[in-house]
């Protein structure tokens, strides 16, 4: 769904089109919290195994080093158990050997 929505915005669809499919996305959450499915934030926070999986691994010299910068996917858990792990992009800190080369 959250991808439905992403692809809404970049193609521009019709206000009718965008307002139904927030309106499925939105009941489909509440349903989900209704049996205590919750989403979990990622991004800022530092890469945990446990609850991440890292597609992507972006240089960024202005955070902290295994930071999350950005997130393909958000990850659920059931009370405390990871249902489906977010996919995020994972910061690390430019290689001092390669700016010497």
């Amino acid at each position: 769904m959250e991808r439905a929505l992403v692809a809404n915005d970049e193609k521009k669809s019709d206000k009718k089109e965008m307002e139904g499919t927030h309106l499925i996305y939105n009941k489909m959450i509440k349903m989900l919290e209704k049996y205590e499915v919750i989403q979990f934030d990622s991004i800022g926070k530092e890469f945990d195994s446990d609850y991440h999986d890292a597609l992507l691994v972006r240089v960024d010299n202005e955070k902290a080093e295994h930071t999350i910068v950005e997130e393909f996917e958000k990850g659920y858990m059931l009370k405390n158990n990871v249902l489906r792990h977010a996919k995020v992009i994972v910061s690390k800190k430019e290689d001092k050997e390669v700016e010497e080369k």
